[in-house]
């Protein structure tokens, strides 16, 4: 727990305010970071850069303290195969509940792809989008 708190403590304050915002995310994101490899290999490495770490350190925050995501909430949830065309369109502009946040985010961070340099997040992509 002290590994996951000091990844916290080394974000800036809108970032450490969102992951900090609820008790269920905060509890969300403690157990990814236990899901982690960093994590799983018993903190004995000291781990500098890890999808984990990007996403606390980069996560994309407008100035209402609610994840933007790069094009819309809802291309994000595409992926997981609960929207259709038509359904994504009607909601696309509406606004995003912190839960839903929680859900694409959580997803994100559990679906794994594999590469020619070898196994990645999606967290991977989502921050590649961020940045452009």
């Amino acid at each position: 727990m002290l590994g996951y708190f000091s990844a916290l403590g080394q974000v800036d304050e809108s970032r450490r305010r969102f992951f900090t915002q609820r008790s269920g995310r905060l509890r969300q994101f403690f157990e990814l970071y236990k899901a982690s490899p960093e994590f799983r290999e018993g903190g004995r490495a000291k781990v500098r850069e890890s999808p984990f770490l990007e996403l606390l350190r980069e996560l994309p925050l407008g100035s209402d303290g609610t994840v933007t995501f790069p094009g819309a909430a809802e291309v994000w949830m595409v992926a997981k195969g609960a929207a259709d065309a038509s359904r994504l369109a009607r909601r696309l502009r509406r606004k995003v509940v912190p839960e839903e946040e929680d859900e694409i985010l959580v997803r994100l961070a559990k679906t794994k792809f594999q590469t020619p340099t070898g196994l990645r997040s999606q967290v991977d992509k989502f921050l590649a989008a961020s940045r452009i």
